[in-house]
């Protein structure tokens, strides 16, 4: 049905499905950009909608010159329904931001120039609700580049709540790459297919994280960045005399492990919490793992119901009768009930792994 697969999509695996302890990853992308965007269940993603739509109502509208991987609206015949982070009657404009004036449709600066982005009152927290978008074109025949600058503060979840998405790629529809832990930035800048660059910021959780920064050049032979991928020019012609130093070199380490960050849910071992650590070399010298997750806040989440209590009323069968019939009646009261997210169950006030399960008890 023309629709590319979607790391987004709702219906998507997380990273520990199947595992016995909810732990390790089972689910490795090729791409670690989008490690942490797949599981997400936030809402449908724009192509889960999308093929929803074109099996069931794609005869309602007339088509419009949706661009970008837009297509008519079904309900709406007179806009078009746009992927994430676009918007506009045409999808040539940038989400409508929410709970923040932020986003918006920006050119691409060239060298030596930068167009910097960043989350909503950076370096100050971020609020709950917020949500930014941003569409940064180039020049025709350009290529974008992004790359995150300073200090870069989320909270690091399994599938990312909180995230900052890059849409690099020349198909918009499929959800872009989430980043949540800033052990797991890339090194280097992200390069768009092309002169087009959709970014996305998205807050789910008050939490006292400052969000992110970044900058964006456009690249092409008029407008080479020194920065970003090395010196460009033309050396002129000289005799250089060149000595040769020896360096024993470093032995990668990791360093410390970070706090463990605040539990994402607050009962039932519903939530998450993670660590992190770093590696003073290529990640791929250090041995071990840089991230590290764990059920928290096992306490049982507590429910509130109706509950309905049998009576049993014995009374004569009829006038003067010496036989006793009985009759059931209800009381009705309020009640609590525990409960916690599987595979765990309430047990004496803690949430416990049920048998068959594998693990260590919360």
């Amino acid at each position: 049905m023309g629709i590319p697969y979607d790391m987004g999509s709702v219906m998507h695996y997380g990273p520990t499905a199947f595992s016995k302890d909810y732990k390790l990853f089972t689910i490795v992308t090729l791409n670690k950009g989008y490690q942490r965007t797949i599981g997400q269940r936030e809402a449908p993603s724009f192509l889960d909608l999308a093929l929803i739509n074109r099996a069931y109502c794609s005869d309602k509208c007339s088509k419009l010159p949706c661009e970008n991987g837009g297509y008519t609206h079904p309900r709406y015949c007179d806009r078009c329904l746009c992927p994430a982070g676009l918007g506009g009657p045409y999808c040539k404009e940038n989400e409508p931001s929410k709970e923040s004036s932020c986003g918006g449709v920006l050119k691409a600066a060239v060298f030596s120039n930068w167009t910097v982005i960043s989350s909503p009152d950076y370096p100050k927290p971020f609020r709950k609700g917020q949500r930014c978008s941003w569409v940064i074109k180039g020049d025709p025949g350009t290529r974008l580049f992004v790359e995150f600058i300073e200090k870069f503060s989320m909270s690091c979840s399994e599938t990312c709540e909180d995230y900052v998405e890059v849409k690099s790629g020349s198909d918009l529809r499929s959800t872009g790459m989430r980043y949540c832990c800033s052990a797991e930035l890339p090194k280097s800048v992200i390069w768009a297919d092309d002169n087009l660059l959709v970014i996305i910021f998205n807050a789910a959780s008050d939490s006292g994280y400052f969000g992110f920064k970044a900058r964006v050049q456009q690249y092409g032979e008029s407008t080479r960045p020194f920065t970003a991928i090395g010196t460009t020019h033309e050396p002129t012609s000289m005799t250089t005399n060149l000595c040769k130093q020896i360096v024993e070199p470093a032995v990668p380490e990791w360093s410390v492990w970070s706090s463990w960050s605040t539990c994402s849910r607050e009962c039932g071992a519903c939530g998450l919490e993670t660590r992190l650590r770093s590696c003073s070399g290529p990640s791929s010298l250090c041995q071990g793992e840089s991230y590290q997750h764990r059920r928290c806040n096992a306490i049982p989440c507590i429910g509130r119901a109706t509950c309905s209590d049998a009576l049993f009323l014995d009374q004569p069968c009829s006038h003067n009768s010496m036989q006793i019939c009985s009759s059931i009646d209800s009381k009705s009261r309020p009640c609590e009930f525990s409960s916690c997210c599987k595979p765990y169950e309430p047990v004496r006030g803690r949430c416990q792994l049920r048998q068959g399960f594998s693990g260590d008890t919360l």
